[in-house]
């Protein structure tokens, strides 16, 4: 079977569910076929599916969809080969129209590209930032852009965020690329940017506010996808430790929640503990030390919320602790050193790296410039598995324990091409 139809096929039995849940009270675990790995649960089956190659397809999840949701993937979101990605959106983003479909015309280059960052104090940010950089440099050189790319952090202080923002509008940015962690306190500053006809494009974090078009990987996958590889691996048995990322995030709470469901389909997964990661190694590394001074229990594997799978692996090390498997998020490089040095037998982890996610944002950016139209306001991608057969290929020479960069496609380092995108945009 194809990856398309894999894909179709998946959504396609998720269309039903959410059919089927406004009528009835149905359970999650379903008759979903998997691998060869794994023993009985009862309907004979573990949740998702593992392939030969250790890639796994997660199951549908056992969740509610509020009133219109269905409907407005239908509208904006019609081809079904791309429909996965935006399972469960609706924990934290708003999918609706297109802002700028309407009351706004292209402005003409030479343009100011600006960027405002509500924090750029770790690799992903910094790559973002430094990958955004690049482009409006090369494109300064061609005569594109009025100068180097306009930056501002306010450091997690959100009303300071909208300040920049309106700084920025006044300044006379055409573009204002944002990293956000709130989602509705910048919706103002948005408006008054829309108004002066200043295009909105976020990252990472999207925002539940009218004015501006967000691009994000999927965090239901960022969090159901490792899962279900610990399920398949721990045969539907064993106790789990989940490391968070920042409270308070919408994304954070998505992917423990996406986590959760697939683990809710295999009753012997126990979540023993839940710790802090904040994104940051030195914080969950400290994290884990505590809680593995605490709880003597065996801990069967880790799920992780994002760039700190070599931390917690350091700190098991650290406590004389058996190395549990890992569902590493962010596929950091010195995780994927840790994972050939060590070499371990087997290893999981999802490419979402900050360079990569600096020119998708460029290029879906670049497409509304040229004129090209999105039917909605939300652009979700999938994020890519690094398995055991495939580590090779994304492991580099350069890599050791101490990299701190994130393992990026070769090239552009673009996750997917413009190809994967055109269904999101009004065909002419």
């Amino acid at each position: 079977m194809t990856m398309k139809n894999t894909v179709r096929s998946r959504w396609t039995m998720l269309s039903v569910w959410l059919v089927v849940a406004t009528l009835v009270v149905v359970s999650c675990a379903g008759p979903h076929s998997s691998s060869s790995t794994g023993n009985a649960l009862g309907n004979g089956s573990l949740p998702g599916k593992m392939a030969g190659d250790g890639t796994v397809t997660s199951p549908p999840l056992n969740d509610s969809a509020p009133r219109g949701a269905a409907a407005a993937l239908e509208k904006y979101v019609p081809d079904s080969s791309i429909k996965l990605a935006y399972e469960g959106y609706w924990h934290y983003a708003n999918l609706g129209p297109n802002p700028y479909a309407t009351n706004w015309t292209p402005p003409k280059p030479p343009l100011h590209y600006c960027l405002s960052s509500a924090f750029l104090a770790n690799n992903f940010t910094q790559s973002v930032s430094a990958k955004l950089q690049e482009n409006v440099s090369a494109l300064q050189s061609s005569g594109k852009a009025t100068g180097a790319l306009t930056i501002t952090n306010s450091n997690f202080n959100i009303p300071l965020q909208a300040s920049h923002i309106n700084q920025l509008v006044d300044q006379g940015c055409h573009v204002i690329w944002v990293i956000d962690v709130a989602p509705k306190g910048l919706c103002n500053a948005m408006e008054k940017a829309r108004q002066h006809g200043v295009l909105i494009v976020t990252v990472v974090t999207p925002v539940d506010c009218p004015d501006a078009i967000n691009l994000s990987v999927s965090e239901t996958e960022m969090g159901s996808l490792p899962a279900t590889y610990l399920v398949h691996m721990l045969r539907g048995k064993g106790n789990v430790l989940a490391v968070t990322g920042l409270p308070g995030l919408a994304v954070t709470d998505q992917r423990l929640r996406a986590a959760k469901q697939v683990f809710s389909q295999a009753p012997g997964i126990k979540v023993v503990g839940e710790v802090r990661g904040d994104f940051t190694p030195s914080v969950a590394k400290s994290n884990v030390l505590k809680f593995l001074a605490t709880h003597p229990q065996k801990i069967d594997a880790v799920i992780e919320g994002g760039s700190v799978g070599l931390a917690v692996a350091q700190a098991f090390d650290q406590a004389g602790r058996p190395r549990p498997l890992l569902g590493e998020v962010g596929a950091t490089c010195g995780y994927l050193s840790y994972w050939r040095q060590q070499n371990l037998s087997s290893g999981f982890s999802m490419v979402f790296g900050g360079r990569g996610a600096g020119e998708e944002l460029y290029a879906i950016t670049q497409r509304l410039l040229n004129g090209e139209k999105l039917k909605g306001n939300l652009v979700l991608y999938p994020p890519i598995q690094i398995t055991q057969s495939t580590l090779d290929s994304w492991h580099k020479p350069e890599y050791t324990l101490n990299s701190t960069c994130q393992a990026e496609r070769p090239g552009d380092n673009r996750p997917y091409p413009d190809t994967y995108f055109d269904p999101l945009f009004e065909q002419p």
